[in-house]
């Protein structure tokens, strides 16, 4: 009820002071952890940081991949920055398959007794600040064609944290609004020029009818 309310008015407000890249664990915090809404974000201990090595190592191993890891501590979770030869398969389509390592690996550590939870972002060789980068290119280019042909844009589907950096990259932009429509898994990002072409009866839809 309140106390729900109250934690993802905090959670928003956190989100939006966080650096852009470390805004990419999406998925971990809506599928994880709605168990310990009370509890508090904490470092990485030794024990969590042991176990978290020890899984991706096996993954690894399984894979035949060898992954140098290097670990870096912010106020919003633990990064480990994976490097290597080949990698390109930890990442997967638009990093679909790092987000599920990436959740995976936080599970595994947030089973270790605590009295907060840990949070652990993945990253390969910085994929996800150049992923970032390439999305807000695509979203500024494909908001001028909408304004040019002066008609909505369908993006391809994208995962939660995706959308919300194209969302992002536009909600300054005087001449479009953007909302997501769809369902999951091919949920996907509309934009929509404020001038169109043809006139029609349009109603701008809700934050609050569409998530994000």
């Amino acid at each position: 009820g309140e106390q729900r309310r109250s934690q993802g008015q905090d959670f928003r407000k956190e989100r939006r002071e966080r650096s852009s890249y470390e805004r990419s664990d999406a998925n971990y915090e809506e599928r994880s952890h709605r168990e310990r809404t009370d509890s508090q974000l904490i470092p990485l201990t030794d024990e969590m940081h042991a176990a978290a090595e020890a899984f991706l190592g096996e993954i690894f191993a399984a894979m035949h991949l060898s992954v140098t890891l290097t670990r870096t501590d912010t106020p919003v979770g633990t990064i480990f920055n994976m490097e290597g030869e080949n990698l390109g398969i930890l990442i997967g389509k638009h990093g679909a398959t790092l987000d599920s390592l990436q959740y995976l690996t936080n599970l595994v550590v947030n089973k270790i007794p605590e009295t907060g939870y840990a949070r652990i972002i993945l990253d390969v060789e910085d994929y996800r600040a150049r992923r970032e980068e390439t999305l807000t290119r695509l979203a500024g280019h494909l908001a001028d064609k909408a304004c040019r042909i002066g008609e909505e844009i369908h993006l391809e589907p994208m995962s939660r944290h995706e959308r919300k950096i194209i969302h992002m990259a536009l909600q300054d932009n005087r001449r479009v609004t953007t909302y997501s429509a769809g369902d999951n898994p091919r949920r996907y990002v509309v934009i929509v020029p404020k001038r169109r072409r043809y006139a029609r009866d349009y109603e701008e839809p809700s934050y609050d009818r569409y998530e994000r």
